[in-house]
């Protein structure tokens, strides 16, 4: 993909809305086309917008496994990466055999720019290549 990859910003969440300030400061190749709302439910226009959503979701205001799920049923080979501090096993496992999407852990006092912006170009790129 030539260009810097355009990316949907999803937040949940106070905290969520606070990171996504931080990406948008660092974007390090990644251009913010769309900002919108996760929950309660992704804006199908709107998430639909930028190459890759990005997720980020504060876990004190929703289900993160949950939204995925959503999300997925809407927009099956959309590429998502999920960034949120849940670490439940079957919710992380379902992403890493979802070749749409990926999985970013959020630390309580980081923000993790740069696996963010590899883990979306990376599957920009894959599912480019699939078409």
């Amino acid at each position: 993909m030539d260009g810097p990859v355009q990316l949907t910003l999803a937040t949940v969440g106070r905290n969520g809305t606070r990171i996504a300030d931080q990406l948008i400061d660092h974007t390090s190749g990644l251009t913010v086309k769309t900002i919108t709302s996760f929950a309660p439910h992704p804006d199908p226009d709107a998430v639909t917008n930028g190459d890759c959503v990005v997720a980020i979701v504060a876990e004190e205001v929703a289900d993160a496994p949950t939204l995925y799920e959503e999300f997925r049923q809407s927009h099956p080979t959309h590429p998502l990466v999920m960034v949120t501090g849940t670490d439940e096993p079957a919710f992380i496992e379902s992403l890493l055999d979802d070749e749409y999407g990926e999985y970013v852990y959020l630390p309580a006092d980081d923000m993790p720019v740069g696996l963010i912006s590899i883990r979306c170009k990376r599957l920009v790129e894959q599912t480019s290549m699939m078409c």
